[in-house]
């Protein structure tokens, strides 16, 4: 068992299914016949339509639920932290699911500017369906 793989090919791109920031770093999980994945976009957009130039904005967390065949999108979502907005500046993302609970564990990062020693850490959320933590 798990000696042999199927390539599915691309399942989110550029276009995460909610917008154009891509999709890095992924944690997958399976909830009833659905597969989610979730991840943290780009946190550097681009300032012009070339890309030439790209400004940190920093980056925010995803969940996509696909069918469990891996490869049809169900829907793209923003996770939300306490208080309801964005969880932001978090990456390298692993979820887990037990005890009844989702466990989102990630790397916080603080982003001090250019030129500048920027700082990072662990952090730890916990949520009761996966969305909002």
């Amino acid at each position: 068992q798990g000696r042999t793989w199927v390539d599915l090919g691309i399942v989110l791109g550029q276009n995460n299914g909610l917008d154009n920031s891509g999709a890095w770093s992924p944690s997958a999980i399976v909830r009833d016949k659905e597969i989610w994945l979730h991840y943290h976009n780009n946190p550097y957009k681009c300032v012009d339509t070339m890309c030439s130039t790209e400004e940190y904005q920093g980056s925010e967390l995803y969940r996509t639920r696909l069918q469990g065949n891996g490869w049809q999108l169900i829907k793209t979502e923003k996770l939300r932290g306490p208080g309801g907005g964005p969880i932001r500046d978090v990456s390298n993302v692993d979820v887990q699911y037990a005890f009844g609970k989702y466990w989102l564990i990630g790397e916080k990062f603080i982003y001090m500017g250019e030129g500048t020693h920027n700082q990072s850490s662990i952090v730890f959320y916990i949520s009761a369906a996966g969305l909002n933590y």
